[in-house]
């Protein structure tokens, strides 16, 4: 257990203040207001969250995957599902591999649900960005902090192979996916905040980026699919996926036994939230991802192959035709449509993770267009 520290993006509490209120009404009065974090004073005014949870996650799914194999649950990768089918009769899945997978219920927990379009809507797809760098022994006593900024930034230590709390793990500098393809500069802005407010830190040891999914009303989707007698869900994880991985586990497990749960109701995913503030963001998310598609109307990058370098990757016209190529770093061409598999938005390529992403619905691809996630189910299509 540690503690956690909630300080001001900017010299202002009045967001503190507020946090502070909620924090209180939900029942957490343990919960103060205090003039800075007394580890890192240089933060100004913070909330002390004590008590705060802090694990590896890697062996915390190690651990649950023993778990479940030591009651004879069977866990399969690189199995593509291909078609969720919620038969009145026998509820069943397909795969690529050309299996049929039958079971009483379904449980469809793939961040970006496959299986019902309409959540395609009612969420959208962030990329996030994330720094380690190395810091002096001593400097950083473990600790939470996260700040008030609306693309907020966290901060918390881990352990390499050289030490103890040696790493200072930093993230945020969201935006929605595909719709910035100057990934650099987010890493860039990452080290300034943080030397900015560590300037203990030393040199930038790690760096990756990876996708959240944000529901438009600040809740995840965890039950039974809408319209749907036997296919139950968990997305719109909002980056807290180890938290509602774990509620998901519990209440879905209530729903099939049938047994009540208190937090049905507020996760269901058929409810209706008719807030002005939820009804604005999910018709921000519809307009901003359809205003993607005039990339239809934009020339192709490149005019050919030969104007890329090695590991570089563009779109090129092809008569009415888009094409998504990339050069590997051995100068080998690979060609595929860029037009993405879902709702026929067109890619765009991803300089930090080397994948092509859909700025509508945020699905991703590999280099070559192989399916990396939802809600696309389908490779790019090849070209001729």
């Amino acid at each position: 257990r540690i503690d956690g520290y909630l300080f001001a993006h900017v010299d202002d509490t009045h967001e503190l203040e507020k946090e502070l209120a909620a924090a209180q009404r939900a029942g957490l009065t343990d919960v103060k207001l205090i003039s800075n974090p007394p580890q890192q004073p240089q933060l100004g005014a913070a909330l002390h969250f004590p008590r705060q949870g802090q694990f590896q996650p890697l062996a915390y799914v190690a651990g649950l995957a023993k778990a479940i194999q030591a009651k004879g649950g069977l866990l399969y990768d690189d199995t593509h599902v291909d078609q969720i089918v919620d038969d009145a009769n026998q509820p069943y899945v397909t795969t690529t591999h050309g299996s049929t997978i039958k079971a009483r219920y379904i449980v469809v927990a793939t961040n970006s649900p496959i299986h019902s379009a309409e959540f395609a809507l009612k969420q959208g797809q962030y990329m996030t960005y994330a720094i380690g760098l190395r810091i002096p022994p001593e400097a950083y006593s473990p600790a939470l902090y996260w700040d008030t900024a609306h693309n907020y930034h966290y901060v918390r230590a881990a352990s390499s192979e050289h030490g103890k709390d040696d790493i200072l793990i930093v993230g945020g500098e969201d935006h929605k996916v595909g719709h910035d393809s100057n990934t650099q500069t987010h890493f860039n802005n990452l080290l300034e905040w943080t030397e900015q407010h560590f300037p203990f830190v030393q040199d930038v040891v790690y760096q990756w980026s990876g996708e959240v999914i944000e529901p438009m009303d600040a809740l995840a989707y965890i039950g039974l699919s809408p319209r749907q007698q036997s296919v139950y869900m968990i997305t719109a994880d909002s980056g807290h996926g180890m938290t509602h991985g774990t509620i998901g586990g519990m209440l879905i497990t209530d729903l099939i036994l049938e047994r009540p749960n208190p937090w049905a109701e507020l996760y269901d995913p058929a409810r209706r939230n008719l807030h002005p503030q939820s009804l604005f963001s999910m018709m921000e998310e519809g307009l901003t991802g359809n205003l993607q598609f005039i990339d239809y109307l934009k020339p192709g990058s490149v005019k050919s192959p030969s104007d890329l370098a090695n590991g570089e990757a563009a779109i090129i016209q092809d008569g009415l035709k888009k094409i998504a190529v990339y050069k590997d770093d051995e100068g080998e061409v690979h060609q595929c449509s860029a037009i993405c598999t879902h709702w026929k938005g067109v890619v765009r390529w991803n300089e930090a993770e080397k994948t092509w992403d859909c700025p509508v619905h945020g699905s991703r691809f590999t280099p070559c267009g192989k399916l990396i996630q939802g809600p696309a189910n389908k490779d790019l299509e090849p070209v001729d």
